[in-house]
C-alpha cells in the first residue's frame, strides 16, 4: 500500500490503487476523541434525567446508544473508549455506592461484562459497516466513469476520432 492511498483511508476499509481517491476526508484524531467524550458525557446527562424513573438496565442502553453513534460516525477507536468510558461513569454515577468506583456487591458485575462484550462487537460492526458502504459508494463512482468512458467511446465514429 503506497503512502499517499494508505493515508486517505478510513480504519478497516482497504486502500484504493486510484491515488487520486479518497474515501472520506482526513480528520484529527484528537478531535474524534474529544467528541467520543462529550457523546458520553451527553448520554450520562440522558441517563441523569431518567435515573428517578427508570432501571439501571434501560439507562445502559443510552450508554449503548452512544457506542453505536461514536462507531458510525467518529470511527472504531472512538468508539472503544466510548464502551469503557461510558461503563465507567454509569457505575461512578448509578450503581449503588455512588460516587464511587466501589462495587457494593457483585451483582452487577455479569451486567459490566455483557456491557463491555456487547459495546466492542457493536462497535467493530458498525465500524465494519461503514467502511464497506464508503467502500460501495468508490466502486459506484468508478462503475459510473466506466460506463461513461464506455458510452464515449461507442460514440466515437473513427479510430482518428479516439
Amino acid at each position: 500500500m503506497d503512502q499517499k492511498s494508505s493515508s486517505n483511508a478510513v480504519e478497516g476499509a482497504p486502500a484504493s490503487t486510484d491515488p487520486g481517491f479518497r474515501v472520506a476526508p482526513p480528520r484529527q484524531p484528537r478531535w474524534r476523541y474529544v467528541q467520543t467524550l462529550l457523546l458520553v458525557l451527553c448520554a450520562t446527562g440522558i441517563s441523569a434525567l431518567l435515573f428517578p424513573i427508570g432501571d439501571l438496565e434501560n439507562l445502559l442502553m443510552i450508554y449503548l446508544l452512544a457506542v453505536v453513534l461514536a462507531a458510525l460516525y467518529l470511527g472504531k477507536g472512538p468508539s472503544i473508549l466510548a464502551t469503557f468510558v461510558g461503563l465507567a461513569a454509569f457505575v461512578y454515577f448509578f450503581v449503588p455506592h455512588y460516587n464511587s468506583f466501589v462495587l457494593e456487591d457483585l451483582y452487577y458485575f455479569p451486567t459490566f461484562v455483557v456491557m463491555s462484550s456487547v459495546g466492542l462487537i457493536v462497535s467493530t460492526l458498525t465500524s465494519r459497516l461503514r467502511a464497506d458502504a464508503l467502500l460501495t459508494e468508490e466502486r459506484e463512482r468508478r462503475s459510473l466513469a466506466l460506463y461513461e468512458l464506455s458510452r464515449d467511446l461507442a460514440a466515437t465514429e473513427t479510430r482518428e476520432a479516439l
